[in-house]
């Protein structure tokens, strides 16, 4: 029986919890993971961070407000808005 694990991703643009995700047990990815999702505060897609447990959810919160991600997530729209306009064509 295949089991899953409810993960939660925080927006690398403005920190706040982003919707959770159910992850197959058997394929986890690293700590730290980044995946492009839809922020429902940015109302836009950014890179969040998985979180799997408590600490990780305060290790985040402390690059948060160093500014780790702060180049990540701008560059990341970039790409993006290039992505979406060749599509248009």
């Amino acid at each position: 029986m295949t089991r899953f694990e409810n993960h939660q991703f925080y927006c690398t643009k403005c920190g706040n919890r982003g919707l959770p995700v159910w992850r197959n047990s058997a394929a986890q990815r690293g700590k730290g993971h980044l995946k492009k999702l839809y922020c429902i505060y940015c109302k836009d897609e950014v890179n969040h961070y998985e979180c799997y447990t408590q600490a990780d959810i305060e290790k985040f919160k402390r690059k948060f407000e160093n500014g780790d991600f702060k180049d990540d997530s701008v560059e990341s729209n970039v790409r993006n808005s290039s992505v979406r306009q060749i599509n248009l064509y």
